[in-house]
């Protein structure tokens, strides 16, 4: 069922935010609270039929401007293999423990580098980097929503049998494939033991996590037959059409194709499934609301927003809502629950956008923890025709 998302309105609550020009965002965005959920690339699509329109690529705009390079390499760092290093031969050897075979660590690990620019990469999410202006101009423009109406047309018959069976709306699901990897058309090299190495063992902060998802991948590719080095990866060792951490792998990946086999690599059902199997068990629940944009009537104080959508604390009925000055129309029942959250604000210039999130926003945001992200996939989901 088509998610109900209303667009009040994209502009600011003081003055308006003027559009940049379109701009592919950087594929991996990793959401910077604990446990990241789903959040690497598949093999190419084999070649289409050159009769039906083919998708078009996303345009390289330059709305503002790149930071520079990072070398991968850190002066002073720990840049050889890291198989050499003290604290992955202890990591290897605990694998060791849990069956995993000695040779195939030492053959993934003595092709591994550490990559810097990771640790950069890590610090700098486009969620957070990017405005909302730049953030939906680059996730919900004209190719992407062209290509997305493509892929409903060409998936259609995986995408209405497994939306039925997981009563999550197929283009909610198109949406998520177009955000994260452009429906399988962005091409990774990197591999995700590399980016999962490189903060498990140089990441402090979050070394504990990622170390889970690194041994998570091995235990993965055992499971499935495969090289880990096969699994191509973003910067923060997401995986596949649907970009799942390796965990998110083995609690919700599932077989779309009825071949016995679970591949989020290259196969589109499968992925398909992952992604409607994921929001059904987050909490996606048929015909509930999901995100509405809004203009305030009044000036709302700080901690009338909230930042998690998932939380209990913050949480508001329509009614109340209306109350404090947030236009919803009669659609939205009084007794409907639902937070109030800012997707972008300029101090200097005292504007910022509004959004309400109800009850289907947070298995989005359980996906990726940010409010942009959320609203970004139930905007591109509606755009499509």
């Amino acid at each position: 069922m088509k998610i109900r998302l209303l667009i009040l309105s994209i502009a600011v609550f003081i003055g308006a935010c003027s559009l940049t020009a379109a701009e592919t965002p950087s594929l991996s965005v990793i959401d910077p609270n604990p446990e990241p959920q789903a959040s690497t690339d598949p093999k190419p699509e084999s070649t289409p039929d050159l009769t039906v329109p083919q998708p078009q690529p996303e345009p390289q705009a330059s709305s503002e401007p790149e930071p520079a390079p990072v070398p991968e390499a850190k002066p002073g760092g720990r840049n050889e293999a890291i198989s050499s290093y003290d604290d992955v031969k202890a990591f290897m050897a605990e694998m060791v423990k849990k069956g995993i075979d000695s040779k195939t660590l030492q053959n993934t690990f003595d092709k591994t580098r550490f990559d810097y620019k990771i640790i950069y990469l890590m610090n700098r999410p486009a969620e957070k980097a990017r405005s909302w202006t730049w953030y939906y101009d680059a996730m919900v423009s004209k190719t992407r929503v062209g290509n997305g109406s493509l892929y409903l047309t060409e998936h259609k018959t995986a995408l209405n049998k497994i939306s039925t069976e997981y009563k999550v709306p197929a283009n909610v699901i198109a949406a998520i494939l177009g955000i994260e990897t452009n429906y399988g058309k962005y091409v990774i090299k990197q591999t995700a033991v590399q980016g999962l190495a490189t903060l498990a063992f140089e990441y402090p902060r979050r070394a504990s996590y990622f170390r889970g998802e690194l041994e998570q991948l091995f235990i993965q590719a055992k499971a499935n037959g495969l090289d880990p080095l096969f699994y191509k990866g973003s910067y923060a060792g997401a995986i596949g059409l649907p970009q799942f951490m390796p965990s998110s792998m083995a609690n919700y990946a599932k077989d779309g194709d009825g071949d016995g086999k679970v591949d989020i690599v290259t196969t589109h059902a499968d992925a398909i499934a992952s992604i409607a199997n994921y929001l059904r068990m987050h909490g996606w629940r048929d015909g509930r609301h999901t995100v509405a944009l809004v203009t305030p009537t009044k000036t709302l104080a700080a901690n009338q927003f909230v930042k998690n959508i998932c939380a209990t604390k913050g949480k508001r009925t329509v009614k109340q809502l209306r109350e404090l000055g947030v236009p919803l129309p009669e659609q939205y029942k009084d007794d409907e629950k639902a937070f109030l959250g800012k997707l972008d604000e300029d101090v200097d210039k005292g504007t910022y956008q509004v959004a309400v999130f109800f009850e289907n926003a947070c298995p989005i945001y359980r996906y990726n923890y940010s409010l942009k992200y959320v609203a970004a996939v139930a905007l591109l989901a509606e755009s499509y025709e």
